[in-house]
């Protein structure tokens, strides 16, 4: 792992200056990024594993200040921890040739490229899952390689953009249905009086776009609103965010 947090109990990481933070990290190694948390403590990314492994070891955060005393070192002890989900990272690959191999024989076959899970996509056609010839891989690097090598054909690995989350109960994005405190919705018309599969209105209403926009189910594929919900998540991938 190289994206670790870093917590302190005695004070919050995240109020130290600029440059305190950037003493107190340089010492762990080249760090490439460092951002305040929430909670009062600190993401770091280190440029390579072996810092990162190191760091991961570590007890103390020092840096020093200065007051009416002169200059003086701060010791504060922490605790670092990798962070629970920037240190993977998802890519698509498309192989016909693996078209009768297990996701967990995937898996094995593709370890030395730091794969740590596959999974086939699967589209629905006719109301019936049907295996696609495209398989996520999830890779334990915050990287993703370019390529791998399926025997001894070379697959390109694209990003993996997830769809958006999306309620099935109010249909909003943002959440799921365990967590929605909304009406139920009819995805046809976006009244909250009926279901969908009691629908009789004349007229599409997607509970996402405003009137503006062309009538449309929640459901459209070419819902503006769900464009820009990918296109959000696009952004998040690339950009590591």
């Amino acid at each position: 792992p190289r994206v670790l947090v870093l917590t302190c109990e005695s004070q919050k990481l995240s109020s130290l200056s600029p440059f305190q933070r950037r003493e107190g990290c340089d010492r762990f190694g080249k760090v490439s990024r460092c951002e305040k948390l929430r909670d009062g403590g600190i993401e770091i990314e280190l440029a390579n594993a072996k810092d990162a492994e190191k760091a991961l070891t570590a007890k103390d955060f020092v840096y020093t200040m200065k007051d009416g005393q002169g200059r003086r070192q701060v010791c504060l002890a922490i605790t670092v921890s990798p962070h629970r989900t920037k240190n993977f990272s998802r890519g698509v690959i498309f192989c016909p040739d693996l078209q009768d191999v297990s996701d967990g024989d995937i898996e094995d076959g593709l370890s030395d490229y730091g794969v740590v899970a596959a999974r086939r996509i699967q589209s629905r056609k006719g109301g019936v899952l049907t295996p696609t010839h495209n398989i996520i891989l999830t890779f334990n690097d915050i990287d993703t390689p370019r390529e791998v090598l399926v025997g001894y054909v070379r697959v390109r690995v694209r990003p993996y953009f997830p769809n958006p989350m999306r309620c099935f109960r109010c249909l909003r994005f943002g959440h799921t249905r365990d967590h929605c405190r909304n009406r139920p919705v009819c995805g046809n018309c976006s009244a909250v009086d009926h279901p969908a599969d009691e629908c009789t209105a004349q007229v599409k209403k997607c509970v996402n776009c405003d009137a503006r926009e062309a009538p449309h189910s929640s459901f459209d594929p070419s819902c503006p609103s769900l464009k820009r919900e990918k296109e959000i998540i696009a952004v998040k991938v690339t950009e590591r965010l």
